[in-house]
């Protein structure tokens, strides 16, 4: 972990999903600790992984973090009190934690406001992209179906003649229409005609039904970007709304919680709703 105010919009969304546990805290403190020689170098180190040293209550020196969580300078370091105070003076100049916390706040409303600008200026170039990326699939289908019907209607002329070309003419074709052969020929150019037809259709359905499961999934893979968009906005618009409250380190009121507290109630209506009877067959 490191300071927040340098996070990147990547690093926050890890940050907002991984928690330390007490094990790999104390780690943390215990490695600050043994490479601080002073107060201004162990404040630096803290600063560097996302701590902020101040004056406790009762405790001393503690460190608080982005998310107003305050920690005991001796306790997470596995040292003594009075080894703190050898090393880093008189608590009383430092700051107290309520201060700190409205500093970590101001500065973490502002990094949170860069987020949502640098999000907002990605959903523009994401509009102007699919709205390019429509275009360029609107104008292929439509080439693709001009393609297959100029194909169809050269393909048509084509067959139409060679139809046409076993009609036979002049004496031959009298003989044939007195025979019967005559009519045997046209019913089965007009079969092939018919047949010729239904293909032609099938073609072109075929084509179409594939350009619309293209769109469809497009339009799904669209959905989901500005889905995750909004979704972004929304977590950093409730972070920000976090730490400009009043009551913004109540653990119970974090955006986390408050985002888990919403499912959970969701759940439970879930649970309690009464169920539909379902009907067979079809309903419309």
């Amino acid at each position: 972990m490191r300071d927040p105010l340098t996070f990147s919009r990547e690093e926050w969304q890890q940050a907002q999903r991984a928690d330390l546990d007490t094990k790999e805290l104390k780690g943390v403190f215990k490695t600050v600790w043994e490479t601080s020689d002073n107060r201004a170098a162990l404040e630096q180190a803290l600063r560097e992984r996302g701590y902020w040293l101040a004056k406790g209550d009762r405790r001393g020196f503690v460190a608080v973090d982005y998310r107003g969580e305050v920690y005991a300078v001796a306790r997470y370091s596995g040292v003594k009190a009075k080894e703190v105070e050898a090393k880093l003076g008189d608590p009383k100049a430092l700051r107290s934690v309520d201060e700190v916390k409205a500093e970590i706040a101001n500065g973490m409303s502002a990094k949170l406001q860069e987020f949502i600008k640098d999000v907002e200026r990605d959903a523009q170039r994401r509009s102007a992209q699919i709205d390019f990326r429509k275009a360029e699939i609107v104008g292929r289908h439509q080439e693709e179906r001009r393609q297959l019907a100029e194909a169809h209607e050269k393909r048509w002329q084509a067959e139409t003649r060679k139809r046409a070309e076993r009609l036979p003419k002049g004496f031959s074709g009298i003989w044939h229409r007195l025979t019967g052969k005559y009519a045997k020929v046209r019913a089965q150019n007009e079969h092939e005609a018919l047949k010729a037809l239904h293909r032609d259709r099938t073609e072109t359905d075929a084509l179409i039904f594939k350009q619309i499961e293209e769109r469809q999934a497009i339009q799904r893979d669209i959905r989901a970007q500005r889905d995750a968009a909004q979704e972004e906005l929304l977590r950093l618009r409730e972070d920000v709304a976090h730490y400009m409250r009043s009551d913004r380190f109540d653990p119970d009121i974090t955006p986390t919680r408050t985002r888990e507290r919403t499912r959970e109630d969701k759940d439970r209506k879930r649970e309690h709703a009464p169920r539909t009877r379902r009907r067979r067959g079809f309903e419309p």
